[in-house]
């Protein structure tokens, strides 16, 4: 393969990879971490492990070095998800065809064997991030919670006692990731008919809450692998906080998905 002898420096500059601040001497790798002694000093580098990127994409680092060797400053310590032997390395290498096929490579389009979606050539991973606030409303502070009225067992059955989705659950289109009910006056529950009707005929009491709750949306299904609750004082002196959810998502190559080559050539 033809390169342009920049690729490493590209790489160094991305910031993807994990260097060497001093040179020392390597004492113990795992998936997390790198241990080194600089001068008897203990010095750790902690790896990025399926971290959300800016673009929705998932940040993973290897280490590249083994335990026992001596490493220089600036030596590339892990790869990143964009570099192999720290050198920027993007895609996948195809055996590539310029030729018409009955029409269907029309303009910029191209086509591709049915190997690379079976095989998983181009299968990428995606870290999607939701995010819910709970706030302060005229009526009371929202709840975060997992008794929601009006909503089926189906719908809650990944949250937690606290009303958080729990880490690891397959998530589908339309479930409740975090259980949230906003107050409302007694007025506001009378609007809807059945909150009339369960008044008149049965004299229930209605809620006063409504649900209020953070779902899935459409092609958002993955698998959860991390829940945080923000908790932050603003400006005002009250606390806003705010949950997120992330999910990671397997996809597959389909018709649509954008492809270029390493000179830009896309299609």
């Amino acid at each position: 393969i033809a390169g342009t002898g920049l690729e490493g420096q590209a790489a160094l500059d991305s910031g993807s990879v994990a260097i060497a601040t001093q040179e020392g001497r390597i004492e113990y790798i795992d998936a997390v971490n790198i241990t080194s002694s600089v001068n008897g000093d203990t010095v750790r580098t902690e790896s990025v492990i399926y971290q959300r990127s800016n673009t929705n994409t998932c940040t993973h680092q290897k280490p590249q070095i083994h335990q026992g060797e001596c490493v220089k400053k600036g030596q590339i310590l892990a790869d990143g998800a964009t570099t192999v032997g720290g050198e920027l390395s993007l895609g996948k290498n195809v055996l590539v065809a310029y030729m018409p096929w009955e029409g269907y490579n029309f303009e910029d389009a191209i086509l591709i064997s049915e190997r690379l979606v079976y095989e998983d050539i181009y299968t990428s991973f995606h870290i999607v991030r939701y995010r819910i606030e709970i706030c302060m409303t005229s009526q009371g502070p929202e709840r975060i919670t997992r008794e929601i009225p009006h909503l089926d067992a189906h719908s809650l059955r990944h949250l937690d006692e606290n009303g958080l989705v729990m880490l690891g659950s397959w998530i589908e289109t339309g479930d409740v990731l975090v259980g949230k009910l906003t107050p409302q006056t007694i007025e506001e529950s009378l609007c809807t008919p059945e909150g009339r009707l369960l008044q008149t005929i049965f004299g229930i009491e209605v809620s006063t809450a409504r649900e209020n709750c953070l779902r899935a949306p459409i092609g958002g299904k993955g698998r959860v692998i991390d829940v945080r609750w923000i908790n932050r004082v603003d400006d005002s002196g009250d606390n806003a906080e705010t949950v997120h959810v992330y999910i990671s998502q397997k996809r597959k190559i389909q018709v649509g998905d954008k492809v270029a080559g390493r000179h830009g050539n896309k299609g």
